[in-house]
Order: C-alpha cells, then structure tokens, then sequence
C-alpha cells in the first residue's frame, strides 16, 4: 500500500536495508486502524452523545442527530472502499509493469548470452 524509501548519498544500499519495506504490512494495518477504523468509532462516539445530550429534551432530537450521522458514515464508508479500490488497482499496475520491466531484461540479457555463446561456438570452429 505505501512505499517509503530510505536514501542516502554516500550508501545507494541503504533503500534495501530500509525497515519500511520489511514492515509495511504492519504500517497498512496501523492506518486502517488509526484512520478508517478511528473515524468510525469517533462517529458512533458523537452519535452515543447525542443521544445522552437530547434524550432527555427529545427523542426525536436524538434520532435527528442519529440520522445526521449515518449519512457521513455512509459517505465515509463508500469513500474509503473507492480509495482501497484505487490503491490497490495502482499497486497492480506498478506490479506489472514491474513485471514486464524484468521480462524484458530477460530477454535482453537471454539474447546478449545466446549472441555471446555464438561468438565463442564461432571462433572455436575456426581455430
């Protein structure tokens, strides 16, 4: 989901020794935690509040509340599943072009061996 990289000038290694990449499904689980899930008991909060602040001067203030409420959430839970959707539709994509990128340098790497091996099969024949 996030990527972070470590860099320094002198030690170009030093992106490969990052701890980001080790424990970057312990910082997904802590945002969804701290953000997505956060946010929805903050809103279940302020509605268990007003029902305690209206309860005694209206029932039907409290259910007002209730219902200005479950709206937001609403949105917030179709938002959040539109941007896990995007996450990890980019995180596909930068996969697979991750993917071609290496295929490619197969190849290359596959015809420089093959074009070598002729060079060398060529010049035994000769001698």
């Amino acid at each position: 989901m996030f990527l972070f990289q470590v860099s320094n000038v002198h030690n170009v290694n030093a992106v490969k020794e990052s701890p980001h990449e080790k424990m970057e499904t312990y910082i997904q689980l802590a945002w969804t935690f701290s953000t997505g899930i956060g946010i929805i008991l903050f809103l279940a909060e302020i509605t268990i509040i007003c029902w305690l602040q209206f309860i005694n001067v209206s029932k039907e203030a409290a259910i007002a509340s209730t219902a200005i409420v479950v709206p937001v959430l609403v949105v917030f839970l179709i938002f959040a599943a539109f941007f896990y959707k995007k996450l990890i539709s980019h995180k596909y994509e930068r996969s697979y072009r991750d993917l071609e990128d290496l295929q490619q340098e197969l190849e290359q790497l596959q015809q420089t061996h093959s074009a070598m091996d002729n060079t060398h099969n060529g010049s035994q024949q000769i001698v």
